[in-house]
């Protein structure tokens, strides 16, 4: 390669300072540039690149438009394109020169882009209600939270009394700090790779969502009398004066061990299960699981609230009668929260359900629940499909059809067995033969395996009171 041809290219990447790399990528990029024209010599046939004598200033104010442009496009691509442009070729095609331009480049993308993945998947302030601080690793002083701001490991947040505060990492996890609290981030996974993600509860309660996209990864949350690791989604775990560790499970299962406790003495481990809580006392082993009474269930039903925000919501109290309101039957909510996972065309077909019911005619009762039914086959949501169907079961014990009713809430507990609301459809079968088919051995069944299969379910206190009754005794 000619003195000439090597100064122009020093003077090409000179100009791409506009774009801000550091001086250790220009050099790396410029010798590679050269590495490759040499190349190309030597093998023969091809003449050196030529700029234009105005090759300069025009490849500087194409270079500054370009970064002007708020485009999606990568801006190492563009510096290439805008390089393209300029250029006149004798014998090298555009694209030829384009590729190689890139080429050399991709060994800084793949820098890059490993850099990025490494980067800690860091949890974000989705909500806050009232006031809350943040201590961060590297300081010694608090400052108020603000929303969208990021949090890394070693910080610490504190939310005031009267106050709460969500943060999440979207598509994986959610925790909401409850007034008091008090939490320190420990240790996050790689964006992209599996890890685990660990925070230390100092003081208060926390509620805490995972979701399906952390699958594979780990989360624990730890006191000073408990270390507890979700194996589930939906749970919450508390600190109470005497620094006794509260754990709570609405979804999914929790284990739960004393932080003072050997792993291998007996007792130091225990699993809770959905519907049921432990307490740890401090240097002690963990309580053997119990079921959860209602105020615990009230405590923690605020987890339906946090996390990825549900779209389809049956309005119904989270109380051991929940079963008969639903069965009324109960209202059905679609949210137009963004984006939307429900085709418009379930808001039609619901509008036809509201107008039958101001019609009272069986045939438009029929036609509106066969058109939901249609529709839930089209559509199939997993996230969602179990509140339609109990829904759809709810309108048919409505419209006098029990025997489909029934058929209904079966394909419930059948196809969801450790869905929280199984329970409820399985209760809802007992209900239907015991109230309007009247078969009092059929519900009784019913009703035994809601005891067998859910023994921590809001209905099986409720049927613990029934049965210990004179009903169906």
């Amino acid at each position: 390669m000619d003195q000439k041809t090597s100064e122009r290219l020093d003077q090409i990447f000179s100009g791409l300072a506009t774009l801000e790399p550091s001086e250790k990528f220009c050099l790396k990029f410029s010798e590679n540039l050269r590495r490759e024209a040499l190349a190309k010599d030597l093998a023969g046939g091809l003449t050196g690149i030529e700029p234009t004598a105005a090759f300069d200033a025009e490849f500087k104010a194409m270079l500054a438009q370009a970064a002007a442009e708020k485009e999606t496009e990568n801006i190492l691509a563009k510096a290439a394109r805008v390089a393209e442009g300029v250029f006149t070729f004798e014998l090298i095609p555009a694209r030829v020169v384009r590729t190689a331009v890139l080429a050399s480049m991709a060994f800084v993308l793949a820098g890059a882009v490993m850099i990025s993945s490494l980067r800690q998947d860091s949890p974000v302030l989705s909500v806050q209600n009232g006031t809350a601080m943040v201590k961060r690793s590297n300081g010694n002083s608090w400052t108020v939270v603000h929303e969208n701001m990021h949090f890394n490991k070693g910080d610490t947040l504190r939310v005031d009394r009267g106050s709460t505060m969500d943060i999440a990492v979207p598509g994986k996890y959610a925790i909401r700090m409850k007034a008091g609290s008090e939490i320190m981030i420990k240790d996050l996974p790689a964006r992209k790779f599996k890890g685990k993600a660990e925070y230390e509860l100092m003081s208060g309660q926390v509620l805490i969502d995972i979701e399906k996209g952390f699958a594979g990864s780990k989360f624990f949350i730890n006191t000073n009398s408990a270390k507890t690791t979700a194996l589930g989604t939906k749970f919450s775990v508390g600190l109470d004066a005497n620094d006794t560790t509260g754990v709570k499970v609405l979804e999914g299962t929790v284990k739960v061990e004393s932080a003072a406790s050997e792993k291998d003495a007996e007792g130091a481990i225990v699993l809770v299960k959905a519907g049921q809580k432990t307490d740890v006392p401090q240097n002690s082993a963990p309580l053997l699981p119990k079921r959860m009474a209602e105020q615990d269930w009230r405590d923690v039903e605020e987890l339906y609230q946090i996390g990825s925000k549900a779209q389809v919501v049956l309005l119904l109290a989270n109380t051991p009668e929940r079963t008969a309101g639903l069965l009324k039957p109960c209202a059905i909510y679609i949210s137009d929260a963004k984006p939307r996972e429900i085709p418009r065309a379930i808001d039609a077909a619901l509008g036809k359900i509201y107008k039958a019911v101001k019609s009272g005619k069986k045939e438009d009762h029929l036609a509106a629940i066969k058109t939901l039914e249609g529709l839930l086959k089209k559509y199939p949501n997993p996230k969602y499909d179990i509140q339609f169907m109990l829904y759809i079961g709810a309108y048919y014990r409505y419209i006098g059809m029990y025997d489909e009713s029934v058929a209904a809430f079966d394909k419930v507990s059948s196809q969801y067995p450790d869905s929280s609301l199984a329970s409820m459809a399985e209760c809802a079968i007992g209900y239907i033969y015991e109230n309007d088919i009247k078969d009092d051995g059929k519900a009784r069944q019913a009703y035994q395996k809601v005891l067998k299969n859910y023994p921590y379910s809001l209905e099986a206190i409720w049927l613990e009171k029934k049965l210990s009754s004179a009903d169906l005794a």
